[in-house]
């Protein structure tokens, strides 16, 4: 929070009360010989709860993949068969998939230039599941 500028203050209070909660635990685990930055890995996962308890029509997301394309990314989204059942195609939710990554041709067609993936996102239009305008 303290290298961006949030647009409204209540941004600035959700963020800083999961961050207020992360920062009681450990920096950081080892877990099979790999450090895992703990206090991330909470943050970004209260985010996630409460996303998917609102059926991802949250105006936070943690964690979203983007697929660096031009002239605008892509969040990858969720490709599970029950996802593509449960919610519209043109409003799927982002992938939680860590790994995500888009299909070959469809990136080479686009310019595909390698992924991101944004600590936290504030969301423009709540309706949209994956984040994206």
């Amino acid at each position: 929070m303290e290298r961006v500028e949030l647009p409204d203050l209540k941004d600035q209070w959700y963020l800083a009360e999961k961050a207020e909660f992360a920062m009681r635990l450990p920096k950081e685990i080892i877990v099979k010989r790999t450090a895992r930055y703990l206090k991330q890995i909470v943050m970004s996962g209260l985010i996630r709860i409460e996303e998917y308890n609102q059926d991802y029509l949250w105006p936070y997301k943690a964690e979203v993949i983007f697929s660096m394309v031009y002239p605008t990314p892509i969040p990858m989204l969720a490709t599970s068969e029950a996802s593509w059942k449960k919610y519209p195609k043109n409003n799927l939710p982002h992938s939680s998939n860590p790994f995500a990554m888009p299909a070959l041709e469809k990136a080479m067609m686009r310019g595909f230039r390698g992924i991101r993936r944004p600590d936290i996102i504030l969301v423009k239009n709540e309706s949209l599941r994956s984040g994206g305008d």
